[in-house]
């Protein structure tokens, strides 16, 4: 069925006459949305023969408007503008309007722009139904869908001989952020006129889409600079050739390039001998490393090179991050190593031997001496060796413990010297520092020295004569400055005759000897080792725990093998079992408390412990424990570990007044 305009206008008008007029309107003629419309616009008291808008934004106003909608306008209206280009000759008007029906931007004909001037219809103007009466930018604004309205279909008279087609413009959340409109002379609409303006809509969204794409590029682009720009590692990406596509900040930190004078174009520029690392590249197409030297100027720098092909859509690209071998022997130094957690001040005792023997240790630490500790598993080696680091020279490096004993022998090589990548089978990809780099500077403490292979001690003794040795599979000789300690627990002149122990480096070593007497030839101190260890597990417990008079007796008479170390086990393993905080012989194993033994080892007899003392030493702790406690039996209970029944119990069976 072909649309007859001039019927359809002449209809209408008809129609509006009547509802202006208070007649009876043919709602089989006039469309259900405009009545609606037209009823609201009554409701108002909007004048349908208003002579112009009555609501138009001022120029403060109108400035906010378009920079709040900046980035509308600029996807939006380029398209527009060539729209309104391409129709000017039909004399129809481009509008853009806001997500609140306000006119943003037009463009037409000079004819139909200066018709509009005279209603006062330019940027600025409202088009909402409150403000505008019936017209298709306020439907479309209202209904949130395209609408046409046609000459008298608009409320207001003044509107009568122009025709508007309105699509609302959707963002990717769904959400209308604008209007497209077409407004000509009454009689030049089509319903394909309101095709049109949803298509060139859709063009919009779909530039918007792209617009917000690109924005999210850009957002993940600048986030992925600021995190490459955080990496300390310096970070380089090339192309097959060579070229230089990306280059971090770190990199030119690194190299000492000045980011603001003329960048290096490609990779040899900077590196030298990159053409063999090149050929890599082309013949493996998988991550490797590599060791080079960087020489510019007056630099010279050791780089730890890590190498990453990358295979692209259409090419392939490389990455390389860098950094300086000494900061990755650093790193090592820091992270590698336990440090040294002990001074002189932690050395228990008062025994004339031990006190002998630490002055010495004293005395030794100040110097560079290589240092040679010697006496019994469990004496305190490893805590001497702890002392004189952080009393000597080297406190400020690190302190590197290798226990000799407890890595294979087929292991203990590449642990002391490190190795590079491809030394033997199973090596970890780009080596691995060893404990002599990573005490680069500090103290290496070689526990159990006495374990270790004689083709290692071979090894072990040409470092020691020139402080200079090769990573095992490597060709580069590194030179180091580091204070040895060693330590062991059996007579070392006994394993030179047994064949077990070069004289060599047994003299090597034995700069300085230290013995450190076994806790059975100090019995004066196990008891303030014993408050000492109690002490440390109350702590570590948030607990308090003392120990019973036949406890440290007891204790006291044991002969110790295991020497310090044992007797610190004993202590955590007496706390463990213990039923309350009180310690007594019934908390320690058969083989330290069985009189039997005691006497076989020791004259001193050990008083029996009577059940009345130990009954009587409860009575007195929970005492104390009350009247800290002001009376609370929850708090007393709490601090005792037991029930708050228990403690009533106590009370009542002790006899205690609170």
């Amino acid at each position: 069925m072909i649309f007859d305009i001039d019927e359809h206008i002449r209809k209408i008008n008809i129609q509006w006459q009547n509802f202006i007029n208070n007649k009876p309107v043919d709602t089989n003629i006039v469309n259900k949305m405009i009545y609606d419309s037209w009823q609201r616009c009554k409701t108002y008291a909007i004048d349908p023969n208003m002579s112009e808008y009555n609501h138009v934004l001022s120029e403060d106003e109108m400035k906010k408007r378009l920079e709040k909608n900046a980035e509308l306008i600029n996807v939006a209206w380029p398209i527009l503008e060539t729209l309104a280009d391409n129709i000017s000759e039909t004399n129809f008007r481009v509008d853009l309007f806001d997500s609140e029906a306000y006119l943003l931007k037009t463009k037409g004909k000079s004819e139909i722009i200066e018709d509009s001037k005279r209603l006062k219809s330019f940027p600025g103007v409202s088009k909402r139904e409150e403000h505008s009466g019936t017209n298709a930018i306020a439907l479309s604004y209202l209904h949130k869908k395209p609408v046409l309205v046609i000459g008298p279909e608009h409320y207001i008279r003044l509107f009568h001989f122009w025709s508007c087609a309105t699509a609302p413009i959707h963002n990717l959340k769904g959400e209308i952020i604008g209007f497209v409109n077409m407004t000509g002379y009454r009689d030049k609409i089509h319903p394909h006129t309101l095709g049109m303006v949803v298509s060139i809509v859709k063009a919009i969204e779909q530039n918007l889409k792209l617009h917000e794409i690109t924005k999210e590029l850009s957002r993940q682009n600048a986030l992925l600079e600021n995190i490459i720009d955080t990496v300390e590692k310096g970070l380089i990406v090339i192309d097959e050739n060579g070229y230089i596509k990306k280059m971090s900040r770190s990199a030119y930190s690194l190299l000492e390039i000045d980011k603001t004078s003329e960048p290096p174009v490609k990779i040899n520029e900077i590196f030298d001998s990159w053409q063999s690392v090149h050929s890599q590249i082309k013949n493996c197409k998988r991550a490797f490393s590599q060791e080079l030297t960087y020489k510019r100027n007056k630099i010279n720098k050791n780089l730890y090179l890590e190498i990453k092909p990358m295979q692209l859509k259409d090419c392939t690209q490389t990455l390389v991050t860098f950094q300086e071998i000494r900061s990755i022997q650093n790193l090592a130094k820091r992270f590698g190593t336990t440090g040294a957690r002990f001074s002189f001040k932690d050395i228990i005792g008062s025994n004339k031997g031990l006190a002998k023997v630490t002055e010495m240790a004293k005395r030794i630490a100040k110097s560079n001496a290589k240092v040679l500790l010697l006496g019994e598993s469990g004496t305190g080696k490893e805590l001497f060796a702890h002392a004189i680091h952080n009393c000597s020279n080297y406190r400020h490096g690190p302190f590197v413990t290798l226990n000799c004993a407890a890595i294979p022998s087929e292991l203990i090589e590449s642990e002391l010297f490190g190795y590079e990548e491809g030394a033997f089978t199973g090596a970890r990809k780009g080596g691995m520092i060893g404990k002599i780099e990573m005490a680069d500077g500090g103290t290496l403490f070689l526990d159990e020295i006495n374990s270790m292979t004689l083709n290692l001690q071979a090894k072990l003794l040409r470092f020691l004569q020139s402080n200079t040795f090769t990573r095992l599979g490597g060709q580069k000789e590194l030179e180091v400055d580091v204070r040895i300690i060693a330590a062991s627990n059996k007579d070392l002149k006994r394993e030179i005759e047994k064949g077990n122990f070069r004289e060599d480096l047994y003299y090597r070593l034995n700069v300085v000897s230290i013995f450190i007497p076994p806790l059975r030839e100090r019995k004066e101190d196990i008891p303030d080792l014993i408050h000492y260890f109690i002490a440390k597990f109350s702590r570590i417990l948030n607990a308090n725990y003392y120990p019973d008079p036949s406890f440290i007796e007891v204790l006291t008479a044991y002969h110790w093998p295991g020497n310090v170390r044992e007797l610190e086990n004993t202590i955590e393993r007496a706390i463990a079992v213990s039923t309350d905080y009180l310690l007594t012989p019934q908390c320690l194993p058969d083989e330290i408390c069985k009189p039997s033994s005691v006497r076989s080892l020791e004259t001193t007899a050990v008083t029996p412990v009577s059940y009345k003392n130990l009954r009587e030493m409860e009575r007195k702790h929970l005492m104390t424990v009350l009247k800290d406690t002001g009376g609370n039996i929850s708090k007393t209970a709490r601090i005792l570990g037991v029930s708050r029944n228990t403690v009533y119990r106590k009370i009542k069976e002790m006899n205690i007044e609170w």
